[in-house]
């Protein structure tokens, strides 16, 4: 019994350790994308805490409000919906499912490589600003 809990505890402990690094992640994150938003627009904005909308506003402030869309449109096209109907379960993917594990994780490696973009151009944008 005392190995279990000493297992259940470290289980915890992973979650929580995981949990809260996401969260710092986000914030900081959001903070990045009001701080581009307010130096290129001259306001901030809300969307950089909405779920998804941040998404949009990481692609239109790295590249282009292009770039948002195809963002949210191919994560809408990656997700998979499962309903379960008169005791059917249906499973809806846009995508074939061989290919299904690929797309998630080329999404992820782009979204990756748009956060790691955002802010060397938040950074950018600072010196910029202490430059003048």
């Amino acid at each position: 019994m005392n190995e279990d809990l000493k297992i259940l505890n470290l289980i915890v402990f992973v979650i929580i350790t995981f949990l809260a690094f996401f969260i710092i992640i986000y914030v900081l994150l959001a903070i990045v994308l009001n701080k581009i938003n307010q130096k290129m627009y001259g306001k901030k904005t809300p969307l950089a805490w909405i779920p998804i909308c941040n998404i949009y506003l990481l692609g239109k402030l790295t590249i282009s409000k292009t770039v948002g869309w195809i963002l949210i449109i191919y994560l809408f096209l990656i997700l998979n919906d499962k309903a379960n109907s008169l005791g059917i379960e249906l499973i809806y993917n846009f995508v074939p499912e061989k290919f299904s594990d690929t797309f998630s994780s080329f999404y992820v490696i782009i979204v990756l490589g748009l956060i790691m973009y955002s802010f060397s151009k938040f950074v950018r944008l600072l010196r910029t600003e202490n430059d003048n």
